[in-house]
């Protein structure tokens, strides 16, 4: 026969509760500090755990399995029923028929006084338990992070012995800090930039990454403005200054780790002193035998002089070259003799105020080509720049910035076809000027003259005229249709298409657009002055689930509509395209990823639309003042260039 203080004894098979525990009795059983130390409830034991036999074996079970003791088992079972019955002292006291007239100005009897008082004095107990609890926590929680802390301080030692980076092979490491390296600028001087930010980890990493000179072979440096006396002027060269000695000591000792590898280098002139960049300059020029890519950003023509004394020989593998001087003043151009030297050189980008002629060049070898001028440009008329273009027989990338310049003696366009350049190669074309018919560089006229088959990505953007126009009233260019007629004679297929402030009939731009069935990103910025009835353009882009014929631009998938008309009858258009293409739009035609609206005038199409509907779709709508206009140089003045040379130098 067994008893009960057998441990092999198994449990009585009949049903009813195991026992009846009285709370006053667990302070006794477990000890004063024991209800504080267990937790309130665990995980495991259900609500009636001691109404039979049956719950209470099952519930055993389960702390058996969780990796509990019998003793520690019991104790909880005991600690959790404890909690629940004090919990039901304070619910069985009788004040709940009092809860209808809680934040009232009822008053109380004296007899419902009385058990108000009597439910407060134990509500007030417990609360002080509480607030005890509270304290032992807390004082339990700032020895345990004593405990912590130091048992970190004692492990972390031989953890960070084990750490895997310590087992990462040298060459390793070097391809991880080449991945470190800025994909879209040179990489800066500055601490906070790799490589220097990674020579300040460790001494183990800062002796590979000045071992590593592909880590150096790029560099972008900005020229500071030196710390001058008030009485200097700035005609005067600046006297030493110690900041600009030790920045280009430090360009100095950077060239020197990058070894004998191809330099990317650009340097940006942050001040407006003359003869300050030379110094730089100087230092660079001493490895031109290993310059692949140079720009020189706001640099004085006058500094550019030590470019003249170099030969083919002295750069041999220079293949990109920008220079970007849009101080005014009558500039030194006897540089300019520098771009016919580089044996090599496929990338010529040169922005400035005033241009001047171009010397002889092999521009066969020329792929990418940024003529930009604001005043006076470096051909003097269409017929000489077309000249010029059609020597790059090459060329992949063309940006031509026209100034707005006029023809003091104005003839009007030849009504016979003109010369016709064919870029067999060319894959994006970006022309700006003006559409002012009494300009030199007419923007309808340059776009004519391009047979362009391969282009995928076109860019047309218009100038505005301020000046006082030769001919009165002023006589304005179809551009819109010399863009259709480009696309059509060309038989090219569009990826990309922004036109900005262009001017012309709408049903060219309709069938430029029918002509491109593979656009994806397509760019409209109207002109507020003389703008174009975008509302068939906007009507034929919504998608209609019920047709079986695909919208405009099926494969559109972002789209910008720039000083957009916020009429009565633009607001129900642009609401149904944002929510056909952004929403669900039918299986022929593409989703649009990115939506951008600049309305000219304050609209409730921003309350109406909600762009959160629309997710994964970004949708944007904004009013004037939000006018994002994109400035490819913007950051450039920060003194970080925008671009890769040689890979993005459009921005």
């Amino acid at each position: 026969m067994t008893t009960v203080d057998d441990p092999q004894a198994p449990l009585p098979s009949q049903d009813g509760p195991p026992y009846n525990l009285q709370a006053t009795e667990l302070p006794e059983l477990l000890g004063p500090d024991y209800l504080h130390q267990s937790c309130a409830e665990i995980p495991g034991i259900p609500p009636n755990w001691n109404e039979s036999w049956s719950i209470l074996r099952a519930t055993l079970e389960t702390l058996e399995e969780s990796g509990m003791t019998p003793y520690a088992a019991v104790l909880g079972l005991l600690h959790v029923e404890a909690i629940r019955q004090q919990d039901l002292i304070l619910e069985s006291l009788a004040v709940g028929h009092l809860e209808d007239h809680l934040g009232t100005n009822y008053v109380p009897s004296f007899s419902e006084r009385k058990q108000i008082q009597e439910f407060c004095a134990v509500g007030s107990q417990k609360i002080s338990k509480v607030i005890a609890e509270i304290e032992i926590d807390r004082y339990r929680l700032i020895s345990s992070n004593g405990r912590r802390v130091a048992l970190h301080e004692r492990v972390d030692p031989y953890l960070a012995l084990i750490s895997p980076m310590r087992a990462v092979p040298p060459e390793i490491l070097q391809e991880i800090f080449m991945a470190c390296l800025p994909g879209d600028h040179n990489a800066i001087m500055h601490t906070s930039e790799a490589p220097l930010l990674l020579g300040r980890v460790c001494s183990d990493w800062r002796a590979i990454s000045l071992s590593t000179a592909a880590l150096w072979a790029s560099v972008h440096l900005v020229i500071p403005t030196p710390t001058l006396h008030p009485s200097h002027i700035i005609d005067e060269e600046p006297p030493p200054d110690f900041a600009i000695t030790q920045r280009n000591e430090g360009l100095r000792i950077w060239l020197q780790r990058s070894g004998e590898c191809l330099l990317s280098i650009s340097l940006f002139n942050a001040s407006s002193w003359g003869m300050l960049a030379r110094q730089f300059l100087d230092t660079v020029i001493i490895h031109s035998h290993r310059l692949r890519a140079l720009a020189l950003i706001q640099i004085p023509s006058q500094d550019l002089e030590g470019l003249c004394s170099l030969a083919p020989t002295d750069v041999p593998a220079l293949e990109v070259v920008e220079i970007v001087d849009n101080t005014w003043g009558v500039p030194n151009s006897t540089y300019m003799h520098f771009y016919s030297i580089p044996p090599n050189l496929h990338t010529l980008s040169l922005q400035r105020n005033s241009g001047q002629r171009l010397p002889t060049c092999s521009w066969h070898r020329i792929t990418n080509l940024h003529l930009q001028s604001h005043v006076s440009f470096y051909t003097p008329d269409i017929e000489q720049t077309m000249d010029l273009v059609q020597q790059c027989v090459n060329l992949q990338r063309c940006q031509l910035k026209f100034p707005t310049e006029r023809q003091l003696n104005y003839t009007a366009y030849p009504a016979s076809p003109p010369r016709r350049v064919t870029l067999l190669h060319l894959y994006e074309l970006w022309v700006q000027g003006a559409s002012a018919v009494d300009v030199v560089f007419n923007l309808a006229h340059i776009v004519d003259r391009f047979t362009v088959p391969s282009v995928k990505q076109l860019t047309v953007w218009n100038l505005h005229t301020p000046e006082t126009p030769i001919l009165d009233p002023p006589v304005f260019s179809d551009t819109i249709f010399a863009i259709e007629q480009l696309v059509e004679r060309s038989s090219c297929s569009l990826n990309s298409l922004s036109l900005h402030q262009v001017m012309g009939d709408v049903e060219c731009l309709l069938e430029c657009l029918r002509r491109s069935p593979g656009l994806t990103h397509l760019r409209l910025l109207d002109d507020a002055n003389h703008p174009i009835e975008l509302l068939p353009v906007l009507t034929e882009l919504i998608a209609r689930p019920a047709s079986c014929i695909p919208p405009l631009c099926p494969s559109l998938t972002h789209l910008r509509l720039g000083n957009v008309d916020a009429t009565d009858a633009y607001h129900p258009v642009l609401q149904k395209l944002i929510e056909s293409r952004c929403g669900e739009p039918p299986s022929h035609t593409t989703r649009l990823k990115w939506i951008d609206v600049i309305l000219r005038h304050p609209s409730s199409l921003q309350t109406t639309v909600e762009p959160w509907r629309f997710s994964p779709s970004s949708v944007y709508i904004a009013e004037p003042y939000d006018y994002r206009q994109d400035y490819t140089d913007r950051s450039r003045w920060g003194g970080i260039p925008n671009n890769n040379l040689g890979a993005e130098i459009w921005g």
